[in-house]
């Protein structure tokens, strides 16, 4: 992903809701969400082939992985898969990038 794109993506809205799960112009109506806890270590290394010290995770620390579905379909937009790494902390990838998520009342 270019910088002018990674640059674009700031501030882009996303929202993971009962009914509804968006990013940007990408929704889903009828989100089905799937979380479970993982070592982050393997996850991170073998599946996102980044360290988990990039995401500030201690070593061998966990994160919650939620693959959102659609309709019972794969849904491949940005924000598809969220990556929790704390009570405050999330990301998702898209194009090789990690967007830090954050959170607004």
């Amino acid at each position: 992903m270019e910088d002018e794109e990674r640059h674009a993506w700031r501030g882009r809205a996303v929202l993971y809701e009962r009914d509804v799960a968006a990013v940007g112009r990408d929704t889903c109506r009828g989100p089905h969400y799937t979380s479970r806890a993982v070592d982050a270590d393997s996850l991170l290394d073998i599946d996102f082939r980044i360290a988990p010290a990039d995401l500030g995770l201690a070593p061998h620390g966990r994160l919650v992985l939620t693959d959102v579905t659609c309709g019972g379909a794969t849904w491949t937009a940005p924000g598809s898969v969220l990556l929790r790494v704390s009570p405050t902390r999330a990301y998702i990838t898209w194009g090789g990038v990690f967007f830090l998520l954050a959170r607004q009342t």
